[in-house]
């Protein structure tokens, strides 16, 4: 009889400590889309990727586009973009879409290699010469992608922005 009074004791502290969410469950396997589940490690739709150190992740996007800062505020040094495309014609769509010069800013298009991806790239300059968007679209492993970089000051280094593309497109999968 103690035993079992033991036992059913022993449940009920458990239970209740279940219930009140102090028992970690940081161990679940699920994911949701766009969050992190690993160091550094991302997904975007039914992607993951890493991002270098230093950037940020903004919780404001979800699903099949996630967004990264370098923590200097809204128009100040660069943000990265990561979207996934659920389909070719989807991708091709939005490429012709924005490889269109517009009021405001002029638009280059080349073709470039990046972490041994050939990508189709719009480099986008706007009237006020501080601010630059370059897109990159490209195909891996049988899903499409488009990753854009936005500067928005010239005290910005490159290499960071640069350090960041390759590392999300050579970890995509």
């Amino acid at each position: 009889m103690k035993a079992l009074t033991i036992l059913i004791s022993l449940i009920l502290i458990l239970g209740c400590i279940g219930i009140s969410g102090c028992v970690d469950s940081s161990n679940d396997n699920t994911t949701n889309a766009n969050t992190k589940t690993a160091a550094n490690e991302y997904t975007v739709g039914t992607s993951t990727f890493q991002m270098p150190d230093g950037w940020i992740k903004s919780d404001k996007y979800t699903g099949d586009l996630a967004k990264f800062t370098t923590g200097k505020g809204e128009n100040d040094g660069a943000t990265l973009y990561v979207k996934k495309f659920s389909d070719i014609n989807e991708q091709d769509s939005e490429y012709k879409e924005f490889s269109r010069s517009g009021y405001g800013y002029t638009v280059t298009t080349i073709t470039k290699t990046v972490s041994g991806i050939q990508t189709k790239v719009i480099k986008r300059v706007y009237d006020d010469p501080q601010s630059i968007k370059i897109d990159y679209y490209f195909q891996k492993n049988g899903k499409y992608y488009r990753i854009t970089t936005e500067v928005f000051s010239k005290d910005v280094d490159n290499s960071l922005t640069d350090e960041a593309l390759n590392k999300v497109i050579s970890t995509l999968n």
